[in-house]
């Protein structure tokens, strides 16, 4: 499912020289099998003065929510140094059945401009917009925005790409591994066994699993009404 994952270009300034450089990819801090599963949760930027004087998008912090497992991944502040005291934060909470699609920004040196809109008309936007901002050419707005990744030294963010799905895959990613569970459940005697000696102690470590394997064994027209809102 991980060929389903698409990136635009890096926009912006490349330094492919420069030693100070950078390169940032979140990706990277996630098993490669489970990227199809994973969601932009929360994003926070941070704008302001670099050491340079020149105001920027120093750098930002992502949050992600495997749809699988349920876990969230908190990579470290990607970006320069905060040393400013005019330094601008904020930040985007995405909500369960939201999601990041609409990208655009300004540059010079660095990142000068930002910003984010979501399916539902949720946005940030950090910076200083000019009259005219980049549009992407590469990247289809109906699709959903997952990952970034780019360049950064101690001054801010140089340069910034996305990495992307659509938003069926996304779906279909998340409910799968749901329906080979319930498949195996009604097809697998010893299967079905081994899940349910081990049900009382998924009560007691892990409910949300405890949870599953109940609705995994619920009569078709019961399982259909919960899973479509997976």
């Amino acid at each position: 499912m991980k060929k389903n994952i698409k990136s635009t270009c890096l926009y912006g300034i490349i330094k492919p020289n420069s030693p100070e450089k950078h390169r940032f990819d979140d990706t990277n801090l996630i098993d490669k099998d489970m990227l199809f599963a994973i969601k932009l949760k929360k994003i926070k930027f941070y704008f302001g003065k670099n050491n340079k004087g020149n105001k920027t998008l120093l750098g930002y912090e992502a949050t992600y929510i495997n749809y699988v497992t349920g876990a969230k991944i908190e990579p470290p502040y990607q970006g320069g140094d905060k040393m400013s005291d005019d330094i601008m934060v904020k930040e985007l909470v995405v909500a369960d059945y939201d999601y990041i699609k609409f990208f655009e920004l300004a540059f010079d040196d660095f990142i000068t401009y930002i910003k984010l809109i979501s399916f539902k008309g949720k946005e940030i936007e950090i910076g200083v917009k000019p009259d005219k901002v980049l549009t992407i050419l590469d990247y289809d707005k109906n699709n959903m925005i997952q990952f970034f990744w780019g360049d950064y030294d101690k001054e801010g963010i140089s340069a910034i790409g996305f990495k992307y799905t659509t938003h069926q895959a996304f779906i279909f990613g998340t409910i799968f591994p749901i329906i080979k569970l319930r498949y195996k459940l009604m097809h697998e005697e010893e299967f079905k066994t081994k899940c349910k000696d081990k049900y009382e102690q998924l009560k007691r470590d892990d409910k949300s699993m405890a949870y599953l394997y109940k609705t995994c064994l619920l009569p078709d027209t019961c399982f259909s009404s919960i899973i479509k809102f997976c």
